[in-house]
């Protein structure tokens, strides 16, 4: 425990830089040279309008320039112990473990850290007005075709049950074989098979498609949301596809 109460308070990130190449070489692995990471991340650059659009591992520039300095401000903005959490397993006793933790971690103070329990934020609201048609995003690759279709609805919050609503859309119209929408993948006939994201933070749902050998796709809309893509691929393409 004396040692972690030391990592917090003093980190030195002696291996920042090291590190930077093995995040490098994970998104060189899942986005750089995986056509579908790659076109998702397009897809969500073009479609949203907020900073739900940057990925979550971020992009190679920001990567290779972020510093000491950068880094050391985020952890102080970021991490303080009135955001942390102390995990003990094992036959310990409790009053011991506190003892050490006020003894250990008393001493940090973190001021300019922030409090993990602000007031609920309203949400993004949806965009207003009538919608003002798809947005179209075409990506080649030899991988073969693919579709996808997005929808904004809320994010998942604590303070807003409403995105709830939205998983079990996601979850009714494209999860699994007993999804309403299997029936367009999972039959002799059928020219695709309809799959969303299991779990999203992101204001927008994003159901996918592949059709089988020798078929086109067939147009097919989402029944909730506003939708901003448009429903059919060139068959002339091995992956061209619209979002």
């Amino acid at each position: 425990m004396a040692m972690e109460a030391e990592r917090f308070r003093d980190p030195v990130f002696r291996e920042l830089y090291s590190e930077k190449k093995v995040v490098l070489e994970e998104r060189s692995a899942r986005i750089d040279q995986a056509p579908l990471g790659r076109f998702l991340e397009e897809f969500q650059a073009r479609g949203l309008a907020n900073n739900y659009r940057r990925p979550t591992i971020g992009f190679p520039e920001d990567i290779r320039a972020v510093g000491r300095a950068e880094v050391e401000a985020f952890f102080r903005q970021h991490y303080g112990p009135q955001a942390l959490t102390i995990a003990v397993v094992g036959d310990v006793d409790p009053a011991e473990v506190q003892r050490m933790a006020e003894r250990y971690f008393g001493p940090w103070h973190a001021p300019n850290a922030l409090a993990p329990d602000q007031p609920c934020a309203a949400g993004p609201p949806l965009p207003a007005g009538p919608n003002p048609g798809p947005r179209e995003l075409w990506w080649r690759s030899e991988a073969g075709p693919l579709l996808m279709d997005g929808y904004f609805h809320r994010t998942p919050t604590h303070c807003d049950s409403t995105s709830l609503v939205h998983d079990v859309i996601k979850a009714r119209g494209g999860q699994g074989c007993t999804a309403s929408l299997w029936p367009l993948g999972g039959r002799s006939r059928a020219p695709s098979s309809p799959r969303t994201p299991e779990r999203s933070t992101r204001p927008c749902s994003s159901p996918t498609r592949s059709p089988r050998p020798g078929r086109a796709f067939r147009a097919w809309r989402p029944t909730s949301g506003r939708r901003w893509r448009s429903s059919r691929c060139d068959p002339s393409a091995r992956r061209s596809c619209r979002a």
